[in-house]
């Protein structure tokens, strides 16, 4: 094999280790945003949940007020449906990504 071919063997290795670094610092920088935006909607649905239970207390201690609070705590346990269905679906397309980088390496 000439020099020539075995630089070029090795510029092509070369590059695509790099691109597999980048891929995986790209990957890790992924897994810290998801792991940051799970714990705030886990702080924010322990918050939530905390609300709906002080929101059903009252409820039951105010008579006029009581229908607009239910009302109020199944808008929020909709809402929180949603974003746990966000997450879920974030979580899958990471995996999805995982499993093609895993399939380039």
């Amino acid at each position: 094999m000439t020099r020539r071919k075995r630089l070029s063997i090795a510029s092509v290795s070369v590059a695509a280790e790099v691109k597999t670094t980048t891929a995986s610092v790209l990957l890790l920088e992924a897994e810290k945003r998801l792991a940051a935006v799970t714990h705030m909607a886990q702080q924010r649905l322990q918050s939530a949940l905390l609300t709906i239970d002080g929101l059903a207390v009252l409820a039951q201690w105010t008579d006029g007020r009581a229908r607009w609070m239910h009302e109020a705590a199944n808008l929020l346990k909709d809402q929180l449906a949603t974003s746990d269905g966000k997450l879920s679906d974030m979580r899958q397309r990471l995996q999805l990504v995982e499993a093609e980088m895993c399939k380039k390496k």
